[in-house]
């Protein structure tokens, strides 16, 4: 078991090995499951071992000292060679760009460890992407309420916007739609963010902090 682990075939042969199988033991005992486990010599001893390396991992964790339970973070990698130790920036960079593809629970599934000590390193609240983007939107939109028309261009609304803004500016198009009456839409030119709404469709004349909220599925 402990002879197939990434720690034990990547050993350095002129070092003291011992290192290297007290961490593919440990680690390969914390992956067993109580059926495979049975199948071992002296069984009840190791289960023993295992559930008090996982009270003393808990305990750790609970003061914030968090512990790769794999081993190395190449250990939790599911596209990129788990067993490799050169070129890790190369693995890495491999393994991250298959993040984008994958759901949030497989991805908290796969790197539940480090999920749980980045939220810990954070101690912060979770960042309300919409919340941000609305109070930027209002800001935006305001003077452009103001100053449309129908004669209005697409053009001068962008360069008015990116001259009172700058960069941030860059996030949002707006242009103007005259259907059943005049409105300014705003539209999100980034995939980065997760905010739903967009395009939003702002009528002239009526309440911009209603209708974005709305729109954007806000309180």
């Amino acid at each position: 078991m402990a002879t197939n682990h990434a720690y034990w075939l990547n050993r350095d042969q002129e070092r003291d090995e011992s290192i290297a199988k007290r961490r593919s033991v440990f680690c390969s005992l914390l992956e067993i499951s109580p059926e495979d486990i049975k199948q071992i010599n002296n069984h009840s001893e190791w289960a023993g071992l295992k559930t008090r390396l996982l009270s003393l991992i808990d305990l750790l964790g609970s003061l914030g000292c968090y512990i790769l339970k794999k081993g190395t973070i190449e250990a939790y990698y599911l596209n990129a060679n788990q067993l490799t130790t050169d070129e890790k920036p190369n693995a890495a960079a491999h393994e991250v760009s298959y993040m984008g593809e994958m759901e949030l629970q497989q991805l908290n599934d796969a790197f539940n460890d480090v999920v749980d000590a980045i939220k810990y390193a954070a101690q912060a609240k979770s960042i309300d992407e919409g919340a941000a983007i609305r109070d930027i939107v209002l800001a935006i939109v305001t003077p452009a309420l103001a100053s449309i028309t129908e004669a209005t261009t697409d053009i001068e609304l962008n360069t008015k916007c990116r001259n009172l803004f700058g960069n941030i500016a860059n996030l949002f198009k707006l242009s103007v739609e005259t259907t059943d009456q005049l409105y300014l839409v705003v539209s999100l030119e980034t995939s980065i963010l997760d905010v739903k709404g967009f395009p939003l469709r702002l009528a002239i004349g009526a309440n911009p902090i209603v209708d974005v909220s709305a729109q954007m599925e806000l309180e």
